[in-house]
């Protein structure tokens, strides 16, 4: 039985570098990913090898459209069509069949075949009613008619109008002579180039059409969900006091919006990252009150906990500084009352341990104001009865010399008062009372209000902080308050300052955004003129220099001319052109879709490059040229790290050292696949081979080791399943045993 199961390892081994072949979800996640790298042509080929290892295989129907959106986007439409075609032969019941139809329509419509691409959207329309499917369909349908008449005078080919339009072709729809289809596809239009902008990563490109959507169609059925995605291209841009207001918008006006629970989802969160924490909570708690069954009530019940102890944190917090600066500035009964509340109230905290000994502290403050206080007083009160006394002997005397005269004489010890009033009693000393202790260190009310003033700053609420600034000065001229409520004042006016200028130049920013350049410069101008010694004044004086000359037409005619490079694939001097664009008119829109594509096609390039030297290196690998082959692959990793074709560079360099026997550095050159490329597929097949080397190192240790860790890492490949996973245990068995000799 051991010999068999030998047997059966070493033919394994013999067939190591093909075994992922065999795994035809391999090649799907291959395809997915030449597909999002554009590499139409090997995506293609990654499909069509997944459908034949699994023509029934739960992704088939998606692979046999996805072949036919790589025709397509070559422009091959009569092979496209076969691809459509098949998946509604062969999968029915697919979702993809819906999509299949439209892009049949859209086929037949590229190649002038009208009717039968007629036919393809009213199958559409007739099977899958009331959906964004039938939806398109009905506006192309609707374009196809309309433009039978035309078509025929004219030998310009129409086209399907709800396909993404190129970047440089945006203009603003005209508003007469048009059919409700056809504002809704110029509306559609001009949501996917907003859409392309965003996926792209181009936030202040898309923001700016998603804005001139709202502006063209603001009473469009999609309006909330271009408001919902302004609010997004903020969000994104880490801009959560622009966004939140944007989403806000959404919950406000669109109460019947389908993404209503998304919106106040998103406010919540924004509200958190401004340390809003309250108002988070609040919106998040409003969510879940009126979406108990939404898609975003788990994640919203696991952050409020942790926004109810920010919230306990930041009130504690408070509390402890405004104790601490009542005790600075000597009110210390202030003080104690804070210290009190911390205590009473979260008695566990590590604000209350903190608060403890200056609480201690305070009542021993306290303790020595209270005894002088009461020493002071009863000093004063000794000086007040002996004065009266003073005065009552006084008064005594001279009453005793208007009666002498008349009264017999008398022996000295036998005389007494006349009356009462000349009796003078020895003075009894009043202690103070602890509401006359209290009184003398009663706070000062400016306090209050100094408080409340610097909560309105905080808050950004400007003018309320320098209405009650200005009441301390008033009604507290001579407290201590006095002097920080000038500089509120200061600092509050400061910031409404620097708030108008933003707001000045961010409208300057959005008319030039807009392509609206005598806009952009009126604004820009003011703010040179009202502000000139701001830093927002020598950008505008920048931008009005850069706009001297400029129009519109002029840039757009620029950016049609980089795009048609790109288009006829003559990416070199594509990329020339748009980053001349870029350096020329930056911040503009057209600047903003331009650096989008530019990475596009520095990525394009450096795919092309790579694969070219791939292809080379790996001729030379079958052809026995090992060192010439490492050479090239090498040549991949040093300058394009980042291209598609490097991981399996890195891959095909380690199986070039093994096939030379090279067992250590193999091992090295595998390891760097899982260390620089731990989510690439080949990551399975570099540690099987990783086990394998140490195995011919007889070092059993490891190899075992190694072996056992592929299928604890790699649980889905094809070492951790079936025949092959038993296989492999017992191997990893056997050669811990062979180590433990």
């Amino acid at each position: 039985m051991l010999q068999k199961i030998l047997l059966i390892l070493i033919l394994l081994t013999c067939l190591s570098s093909n075994l992922y072949a065999t795994d035809p979800e391999i090649y799907y996640e291959q395809a997915q990913i030449a597909f999002q790298k554009e590499e139409y042509d090997g995506a293609y080929e990654l499909f069509e090898k997944y459908l034949t290892f699994a023509p029934e295989g739960k992704q088939s129907a998606e692979a046999e459209y996805n072949m036919g959106e790589c025709l397509y986007k070559q422009k091959n439409y009569p092979e496209a069509l076969r691809s459509y075609q098949a998946v509604i032969d062969l999968h029915p019941d697919s979702s993809f069949v819906s999509k299949a139809y439209n892009k049949l329509g859209n086929c037949y419509w590229r190649i002038d075949a009208r009717e039968k691409a007629a036919e393809a959207y009213r199958q559409t329309i007739k099977e899958y009613p009331n959906t964004a499917e039938a939806e398109y369909a009905q506006v192309c349908l609707t374009e196809i008619l309309g433009n039978s008449t035309t078509q025929k005078k004219t030998a310009k080919k129409a086209t399907p109008p709800l396909l993404p339009l190129d970047k440089g072709n945006y203009k603003k729809p005209e508003k007469t002579g048009q059919t409700e289809e056809q504002k809704l596809g110029n509306e559609l239009n001009t949501l996917e180039k907003a859409k392309a902008l965003f996926k792209a990563k181009d936030y202040s490109g898309a923001r700016g059409v998603f804005q001139e959507f709202m502006k063209a169609f603001p009473k469009s059925k999609y309006s909330h969900y271009a408001r919902l995605k302004i609010g997004e291209t903020y969000y994104y841009e880490e801009d959560y006091g622009k966004a939140l207001p944007e989403y806000k918008k959404v919950i406000a006006n669109y109460p019947d919006s389908k993404y209503i629970d998304y919106a106040m989802y998103s406010a919540g969160w924004c509200h958190f990252r401004l340390k809003e924490y309250a108002e988070s909570q609040k919106m998040f708690e409003t969510l879940i009150k009126n979406y108990p069954q939404g898609d975003y009530m788990d994640p919203t019940k696991k952050v409020l906990p942790k926004i109810a102890d920010l919230i306990k944190e930041e009130k504690l917090s408070g509390l402890l500084n405004i104790a601490k600066e009542n005790c600075e500035k000597g009110n210390l009964v202030a003080a104690k009352t804070s210290m009190e509340q911390i205590m009473q109230e979260y008695p566990d905290s590590p604000s209350a341990k903190e608060a403890e000994p200056l609480l201690a502290e305070i009542n021993k403050m306290l303790a020595e104001t209270s005894s002088k206080v009461a020493i002071q007083q009863a000093e004063e009160k000794k000086a007040e009865v002996g004065e009266r006394t003073k005065t009552q002997k006084q008064e005594a005397r001279g009453k005793k010399q208007e009666v002498e005269p008349q009264t017999p004489n008398l022996a000295i010890s036998d005389r007494k008062p006349l009356n009462k009033e000349v009796a003078v009693e020895k003075p009894k000393e009043e202690k103070p009372s602890l509401s006359d202790v209290t009184a003398a260190i009663k706070p000062d009310k400016s306090d209050d209000l100094y408080k409340k003033a610097i909560q309105y700053l905080g808050n950004e609420d400007y003018y309320r902080a320098i209405e009650i600034f200005q009441k301390i000065l008033l009604e507290y001229p001579n407290s201590s308050y006095a002097t920080l409520a000038k500089k509120g004042i200061d600092d509050a006016s400061s910031s409404l300052k620097y708030r108008r200028i933003e707001r000045l130049f961010e409208i300057a920013q959005r008319y030039y955004n807009m392509g609206e350049y005598e806009k952009a410069k009126q604004g820009f101008k003011s703010i040179t003129e009202e502000y000139p010694e701001t830093n927002q004044a020598q950008k505008s004086q920048k931008m009005i220099q850069q706009l001297s000359g400029v129009s519109t037409e002029q840039i757009g005619e620029e950016y049609a001319a980089a795009q048609r490079c790109y288009e006829q694939g003559n990416l070199d001097k594509a990329l020339e052109q748009f980053k001349k664009l870029v350096a020329k008119y930056p911040q503009t829109i057209y600047a903003q879709a331009a650096t989008g594509t530019i990475a596009i096609i520095q990525e394009k390039l450096s795919n092309k490059k790579a694969k070219d030297l791939y292809e080379e290196a790996k001729s030379l690998q079958e052809q026995g040229s090992y060192m010439e082959a490492i050479n090239e692959y090498s040549k991949i990793l040093e300058e394009y790290p980042a291209a598609y074709w490097t991981p399996y560079a890195q891959y095909a360099k380690a199986e070039t050292l093994y096939a030379q026997q090279k067992y250590k550095e193999a091992i090295n050159a595998w390891q760097k696949v899982l260390e620089n490329f731990s989510g690439n597929d080949m990551s399975p097949h570099a540690l099987y081979h990783i086990a394998e080397c140490y195995e011919k190192l007889k070092d059993y240790k490891n190899a075992s080791q190694s072996y056992l860790k592929l299928q604890q890492v790699y649980p889905e490949s094809i070492y951790a399943k079936g025949a092959l996973a038993e296989l492999i245990k017992k191997q990893a068995a056997r050669l811990k045993a062979e180590a433990e000799k």
